[in-house]
């Protein structure tokens, strides 16, 4: 019973939260294969080699990120995923691998994400479990007749957004939950800069901050001078987003966001928020008569949170998936408690059983997404490439530079940018984004692996689009490259690294 006394019950809420997807994590370490390369990742891994990639570039000395998704087109560099820039310097600065680092500073925004929330709880029992475990998002349920899902990505699952989620969706946690709680005291100029910066991280988070600030405008509990001028500092990112987002690279990314489309109505958004959102309801007399302001800004996000997954995804042409990763399930496991203390023990009792036991459903989906099957599956398969290939990048890794650009297929072109960094010819990346202009490169790219191109045309080839290396592997066929001003430069089992000579 002492287990569940003073602080012991919170060290215990949080073994939980971390122990059930870091020992998912431990399981695929154990049971990696031999010829597999696993790096911790889960399900769609191709993000976290994104990810990856613009942590390499802090990592060599870069300040700005520039995409790597082929060398045909010469985008151009922005300051967007500024935060994985600086893990890399992070790591440059403390001579610590990338990667490691990447997971260490996860790890520590994690940490920091649960301080928060045990502050804004008041460290009550009750709203811990209900933020932590009453709000079931769920994978694509195909055995009901009526499909809740058509997607979720796996950092919005109960087990997940606190814990393996990416930093910056950490971040659109932290930033947006910090810029609340400063507000709510009048420390105007702090919660702007969390504001600032919570919007250029992750601007959906941010954009239903701004869209709560009403009640606190109403009554005024706060300067309305102040609020406003709150609101246009903390939205000055856009302005940035939206110039970026007209650049090659980042037009192309948006149209990825249908390619796994989620798109919700009422009902489902209810079911997959939770019962605890209809709790929320009942706090709306207390907190219109207590009138404490960061409960005020809390309360606007009964309308605003759903407005913004089923209306204004929709204005804005994103993926409605974006509006519960940030710290929604916060304050409505805050507004839950507060809607149902009043009323007798066992009331609330039976309140906090319907609210777990609705989302009890989540909770298999979540465990289950930790767990990597090692079985090929199309994008998860980026998640524990062969040994021998990525070997072949190692040697890229230790022996080349930034500019020396690699050719490969696709496959190898989204791995290649995120353990060596060099620029690749196509990636799988190129393929979601831009499928015209993947076809006609990867025409090319299996030309030269079949032999197809006489010595001039290789060598143009080459040269045109700045290749120094050619990577020819299981997937790229060139067992019967024989162009004279290739030198066969290492060589990994199946996996053959090429140096292109220049001789002009």
């Amino acid at each position: 019973m002492s287990l569940f006394m003073g602080k012991y019950k919170y060290l215990a809420l949080i073994f939980v939260l971390f122990f059930i997807p870091y020992y998912g994590l431990f399981q695929n370490f154990k049971n990696t294969p031999p010829d597999r390369y696993y790096f911790g990742s889960v399900d769609n891994a191709i993000d976290v080699l994104g990810n990856f990639d613009t942590v390499r570039q802090g990592f060599a000395g870069r300040w700005t990120r520039s995409p790597n998704k082929t060398t045909a087109v010469s985008g151009k560099s922005t300051f967007l995923k500024f935060e994985y820039i600086l893990i890399g310097h992070i790591a440059r600065v403390i001579h610590t691998d990338p990667i490691v680092t990447y997971y260490v500073i996860r790890a520590i925004l994690s940490i920091a994400a649960i301080g928060i929330i045990l502050r804004m709880a008041n460290f009550s029992l009750l709203p811990l479990l209900f933020i932590f475990f009453a709000t079931g998002i769920t994978e694509p349920w195909n055995t009901w007749p009526m499909r809740i899902m058509d997607s979720m990505p796996g950092d919005t699952l109960v087990f997940q957004r606190l814990t393996t989620a990416a930093p910056h969706y950490l971040l659109g946690i932290i930033l947006p939950l910090l810029s609340m709680y400063f507000l709510s005291r009048s420390r105007f100029v702090i919660a702007t800069v969390f504001g600032f910066v919570g919007t250029f991280v992750y601007t959906p988070s941010m954009i239903l901050v701004i869209g709560s600030l009403w009640l606190l405008f109403f009554y005024k509990k706060q300067s309305r001078g102040a609020l406003i001028l709150y609101s246009i500092i903390s939205l000055l990112p856009i302005v940035y987003i939206r110039y970026v987002s007209q650049f090659w690279d980042l037009n192309l990314f948006v149209k990825t966001e249908n390619i796994v489309p989620f798109r919700l109505n009422i009902f489902q958004y209810f079911f997959a928020v939770g019962s605890i959102f209809i709790f929320s309801l009942f706090s709306i007399p207390e907190i219109l008569k207590k009138k404490n302001p960061l409960h005020l800004l809390f309360l606007p996000w009964i309308i605003v949170h759903p407005l913004g997954a089923l209306i204004l995804s929709n204005i804005l042409s994103v993926n409605a998936s974006r509006f519960f990763f940030g710290p929604y399930f916060v304050v409505f496991g805050i507004l839950a408690y507060m809607g149902i203390r009043r009323f007798k023990p066992l009331i609330i009792l039976l309140f906090a059983i319907l609210a777990l036991g609705s989302s009890f459903i989540s909770y298999g989906a979540s465990i289950n997404y930790t767990r990597v099957c090692f079985c090929n599956v199309q994008f998860s398969d980026y998640g524990y490439p062969k040994k021998d290939l990525m070997d072949a990048i190692f040697w890229l890794r230790d022996n080349t530079t930034e500019s020396d650009g690699v050719l490969s297929g696709p496959y190898a072109g989204a791995i290649i940018p995120a353990f060596s960094n060099n620029r690749v010819y196509t990636s799988f990346w190129l393929r979601i984004m831009d499928e015209s202009l993947f076809t006609k490169l990867d025409a090319m790219s299996k030309q030269f692996y079949e032999g197809s191109m006489n010595e001039n045309e290789a060598r143009a080839f080459l040269r045109n689009y700045n290749m120094a290396y050619v990577l020819v592997g299981e997937q790229e066929s060139g067992k019967g490259l024989t162009y004279p001003d290739l030198s066969l430069t290492a060589s990994f089992g199946s996996v053959r690294l090429y140096k292109f000579i220049n001789t002009d």
